[in-house]
């Protein structure tokens, strides 16, 4: 047991989550280009099949139509929105959320971005996964990229700390993680909660899209880590600058 003698300060806790570290404009720059590699795809498919169909839902996907074979919808189903406030909304997410997750894999190079995109479409084939498990009868077909989006904050779940490893799957560790997250990210669950909020299913959003993307990405962030090289993109590879 021990005792503060009057008059010193009281010990403070080292904050979990550290804010993004900014160091110079072109590492910031290169934080935001996977995000805008995927965006961009995104917004075309959005305008193209608008003007052309007048929706998207072309490339949803459910049970009966992968059974069709309509496999590709896997995949086409994230880059699909049911309206304009649905691709705001999930492009917001994925530039707040893009970053963050970039600075943890390391300088942007061929192998952190590969780790980005896996990370994103590991997530997403997860959010699918879940979503098709428990609707395998549903009529109406599922579409957006919440589910990957939602794999990369279960990634910063797991690895608050650029600097430090991502914290182990149970435990303490995780649970705080979850709570700090909340309080200092009211703002960016805000996103994710109002198109719910204002008719979400009439977006084609799911919660158990969410919910498999969520864990997915919570899942494949420790490998993920490791495969990048385990460094925030402000430390240079030894191995390059030798």
């Amino acid at each position: 047991m021990s005792f503060l003698q009057r008059g010193e300060p009281e010990p403070q806790a080292e904050d979990l989550f550290h804010p993004e570290t900014y160091v110079d404009a072109a590492i910031r720059r290169q934080r935001r280009i996977p995000a805008m590699v995927l965006a961009v795809p995104m917004v075309i498919a959005f305008v193209w099949l608008m003007w052309t169909e007048g929706s998207m839902i072309g490339w949803a996907v459910s049970v009966p139509r992968l059974g069709e074979g309509q496999f590709a919808l896997i995949v086409l189903h994230m880059f699909a929105h049911g309206g304009l406030m649905h691709i705001a909304f999930n492009l917001v997410a994925l530039a707040a959320l893009g970053p963050a997750v970039m600075e943890r894999l390391g300088p942007l190079g061929l192998r952190s971005f590969a780790a980005f995109m896996v990370q994103f479409f590991g997530s997403g084939l997860g959010g699918v996964a879940v979503w098709l498990a428990i609707n395998p009868t549903s009529e109406v077909p599922m579409l957006g990229a919440s589910g990957a989006i939602f794999g990369l904050l279960g990634y910063l779940m797991r690895q608050p700390d650029p600097q430090d490893q991502p914290v182990p799957l149970i435990g303490p560790q995780l649970g705080r993680a979850f709570v700090e997250w909340v309080k200092l990210h009211l703002p960016l669950l805000a996103i994710f909660i109002i198109p719910v909020l204002l008719g979400g299913s009439n977006f084609g959003l799911a919660w158990e899209a969410h919910l498999g993307g969520f864990l997915a990405g919570m899942l494949l962030c420790r490998p993920i880590w490791a495969w990048s090289g385990g460094r925030p993109d402000w430390v240079p590879d030894e191995e390059a600058s030798a």
